[in-house]
């Protein structure tokens, strides 16, 4: 079609040509997402929301609590927040058309294991704001705050017997949502398991020992638990008896008593010493057993004899009482007796007592 236009200017005419409308020119419309919003590098304080757009854009991103009433297009664009809802964070920036934008988002506090929504709305070069029905969103979960293995007791006393395996439990007392890794000190050459906790030792030395045990989770945290352990000198020839007011025992036999029973037991020391003449007995010579919690009693002289290579029979024994309630569990003590001979040498008799519990 066409029309003309009066005079415009003084002195002559305007002709317009025909107005022709081509309907294959398309009409501005706003970007649109290739695909879907994904999140990741999630930590306790934000994440990453990655998108892509058909063409080159602007965007613009909102964080709010998961829950919150959605943003129209223009209060993402804003980044402020709308209504009664909190924006956590706000970002802003360009992206290319067809390739994937990364926005980070950080400092996001007090929402530790909670969920946080990502509102995107992107805007064309001419200004065309994407609507509800266009933009997008996505929900992920920050990490919460990583608490601590925890240890509810140290453990209890152990005993094992010189240059024999020990094994033990060392994960038993140790609780976590993590995966705990184990390690150990204070046992020499002892080793443990890092992922069970197994400990595995054979002690070559007699004493007392502190091992601590330690469980560290995937964050690097860890808590400690103490393990002692007694190393007893070996012996397979224990005499464990039923407990009586009085029963005789020779030098050198070990004997296993309950401390519980609160009993005596009574040592004859003069059968080992025929044909000897014993001028003195002297118990505890060294002081082992001072302070150690066990009662000593020596009763009457000199009550058992012994017989010398001609028959003459010597007073020469000591009735001895131990009175061991006083005693500490899976102890070992040695009572030793040194008899002293006429000739002034000295003979030590010594009796090993195990306490244990029974």
């Amino acid at each position: 079609m066409a029309f003309s236009v009066g005079e415009l200017i003084s002195g002559g005419t305007w002709d317009v040509g025909p107005l022709i409308y081509d309907p294959s020119i398309p009409v501005n419309t706003a970007p649109s997402f290739v695909g879907s919003l994904s999140a990741d590098a999630i930590t306790t304080t934000g994440f990453n929301v990655s998108f892509t757009l058909n063409e080159d854009s602007n965007y613009y991103a909102i964080a709010v609590p998961q829950g919150s009433a959605a943003p129209t297009p223009a209060e993402v664009k804003a980044g402020v927040s709308y209504g009664a809802v909190t924006v956590l964070a706000a970002r802003t920036g360009a992206a290319n058309e067809n390739e994937q934008t990364t926005v980070s988002f950080t400092g996001i506090t007090g929402y530790q294991g909670q969920q946080v929504t990502v509102y995107v709305a992107a805007e064309d070069l001419l200004g065309e704001l994407q609507t509800v029905d266009q933009y997008r969103q996505i929900t992920a979960t920050l990490q919460a705050v990583n608490q601590p293995p925890t240890v509810s007791a140290n453990y209890s006393l152990q005993t094992v017997d010189q240059n024999e395996l020990f094994t033990f439990d060392g994960s038993a007392n140790f609780t976590d949502t993590d995966v705990l890794t184990y390690s150990l000190s204070g046992l020499p050459d002892a080793s443990i398991s890092a992922s069970s906790g197994l400990i595995s030792w054979t002690p070559v030395s007699v004493g007392s020992f502190s091992g601590t045990v330690t469980a560290t989770d995937t964050a690097g945290q860890s808590v400690s638990a103490q393990l002692p352990v007694n190393v007893l000198l070996p012996d397979n020839t224990y005499w464990q008896r039923q407990i009586t007011d009085y029963f005789i025992i020779k030098p050198g036999e070990i004997i296993t008593q309950d401390p519980q029973a609160n009993r005596f037991y009574w040592f004859d020391f003069g059968e080992a010493l025929s044909n000897f003449t014993v001028s003195s007995v002297v118990i505890d010579p060294d002081g082992l057993l001072s302070g150690s919690g066990l009662v000593v009693t020596s009763y009457g002289a000199n009550t058992v004899t012994a017989t010398d290579a001609d028959g003459t029979q010597y007073p020469v024994g000591k009735l001895i009482g131990i009175d061991l309630s006083g005693g500490t569990a899976d102890t070992r003590y040695h009572l030793t007796v040194r008899f002293v001979l006429s000739s002034g040498e000295t003979d030590d008799r010594t009796v090993t007592i195990d306490i244990k519990q029974l």
